[in-house]
């Protein structure tokens, strides 16, 4: 659906705006955006929010958490 991709791209821009001012934004627009590209097969976009959301992690200090995203991200990659 392009409509869903056009989402995708804007909230995408937005993440990468908030993450450091409000990682806990960050993660949800991020969380949100990965399920639309998981719905439409964009494995690049996938893999983006899941690097977003493990920097997020990383700012909150949660290093566990954001290790297990970078992987992910990685193996989608």
């Amino acid at each position: 659906n392009p409509f869903d991709v056009t989402i995708a791209d804007t909230l995408s821009d937005k993440i990468f705006r908030t993450i450091y001012d409000d990682p806990d934004k960050a993660i949800l627009f991020a969380k949100k955006v990965q399920k639309i590209a998981q719905k439409n097969s964009l494995h690049e976009t996938m893999a983006k929010m899941m690097m977003y959301i493990g920097i997020a992690y990383d700012f909150k200090g949660m290093y566990d958490s954001s290790f297990k995203k970078y992987d992910e991200g990685l193996r989608i990659a």
